[in-house]
């Protein structure tokens, strides 16, 4: 009854917000201890079978930290090639925004920890579920109609655009910013800081009032 009773707290607690996971693992300790207990008592036990003892190992072993902090590295290295999104530069995207001042960057949500991490500029969006306002005020933006998409920019005090070929922005709006840029159409107040090629990463400045 007591491991059930601290399993259900846990599991209770994930429910309620799946982050506080992390805390859960205060109702796990007890209940590994009485779990080492057992193992210890079964291991000294002459009468232990081979198989019944390869199992307790097993779940010994999933019971700790070896096996999940020895395949943290490869999932983040995973999740990492998901994000940067083959063919996108993200590294050589990086390079050219620290060379330019620093200022707000319109970003597809995507990248925003990259430039968040890697650069000297603000990230507008970013993957996270309190970003809700700067992601859709980026998609807006990116998406827009490109008089519109100025004024969004201004009123946002956006210096640079950056997006990796997406075709959810393409799709969006077929007079949107992205969607004429990526047909050859650029307005005149903004200039590219990359080249337009295959699904690279797409980086433009904002040129400042009056200058051309």
């Amino acid at each position: 009854m007591f491991i059930v009773l601290m399993l259900t707290a846990g599991a209770a607690l994930g429910v309620f917000q799946a982050r506080a996971l992390a805390g859960a693992v205060f109702f796990a300790i007890p209940v590994f201890a009485v779990f080492a207990a057992l193992f210890h008592e079964q291991v000294q036990s002459r009468e232990q079978s081979a198989g019944n003892l390869a199992v307790w190992i097993l779940a010994w072993a999933l019971g700790t930290n070896a096996l999940w902090l020895t395949s943290t590295p490869q999932a983040v290295a995973s999740s990492s090639s998901q994000i940067a999104a083959p063919g996108c530069r993200l590294t050589d995207g990086i390079a050219i925004l620290n060379r330019t001042p620093p200022g707000v960057v319109i970003n597809s949500f995507d990248m925003g920890p990259w430039i968040a991490a890697y650069s000297e500029h603000g990230a507008v969006s970013g993957p996270y579920h309190r970003n809700e306002s700067g992601i859709s005020t980026a998609h807006r933006i990116l998406t827009a109609e490109p008089e519109e998409a100025r004024r969004l920019i201004t009123s946002r005090g956006g210096r640079y655009l950056a997006w990796c070929r997406n075709a959810a922005l393409l799709e969006t709006n077929a007079k949107g910013l992205v969607a004429q840029i990526e047909r050859g159409v650029t307005p005149s107040w903004i200039r590219p800081l990359t080249t337009h090629s295959g699904a690279e990463l797409r980086l433009y400045e904002v040129k400042s009032q009056g200058s051309r």
